[in-house]
């Protein structure tokens, strides 16, 4: 049945308010909708402070534009995770809609295949080079470790891997 816009009303395809994986698809944007609206309102003040301090009082902070970058590197990680969840990101679907339906589905499995594996050598690597590496290494400016900015990495690709198999359940569930 189409509503008004021209678009599908299948109410069997609605997720159920109580499953355990809508609860916690609910959960885990909650969270990461906290962590980087923190991080944001972090990154802009350290910006305006920073611009503050160069241009009004002449005595610039050297560790609010390093804060700065790294809070924008964490912002990207995160958001990868999101615009999984809502299937934003951008991809090339030209040829593969001109495809018969068996090449079609055959070119998605090996698509979510390839995302399913660099997520989790990002996530095995990235917590590997973040914990031995990070922890001897220290920032320039902040003179923290290079842990906390390096765990962006495996942090937003363990989020991003659960948005995808959530996104990939969904998927499963209009299927059947």
């Amino acid at each position: 049945m189409a509503n008004s816009f021209g678009q599908q009303e299948d109410y069997l395809m609605q997720p159920k308010e109580n499953t355990f994986f809508h609860q916690f698809d609910k959960w885990l944007e909650k969270v990461t909708n906290f962590f980087g609206i923190s991080v944001f309102i972090v990154m802009v003040i350290s910006v305006l402070l920073g611009v503050f301090f160069r241009y009004v009082l002449v005595n610039p902070l050297v560790w609010a534009e390093e804060l700065a970058i790294y809070g924008m590197i964490w912002l990207g990680y995160l958001g990868m995770g999101i615009t999984i969840k809502y299937n934003e990101h951008p991809s090339l679907t030209f040829f593969v809609e001109k495809m018969p339906p068996f090449l079609q589905k055959l070119c998605k499995l090996v698509a979510n295949t390839g995302v399913i594996v660099f997520l989790l050598v990002a996530i095995i690597w990235g917590f590997d080079y973040a914990i031995n590496s990070g922890q001897f290494r220290r920032t320039g400016a902040l003179g923290s470790s290079m842990t906390i900015p390096q765990l962006s990495v495996p942090v937003g690709g363990l989020l991003a891997l659960c948005q995808f198999c959530l996104h990939l359940i969904k998927e499963r569930r209009k299927e059947v």
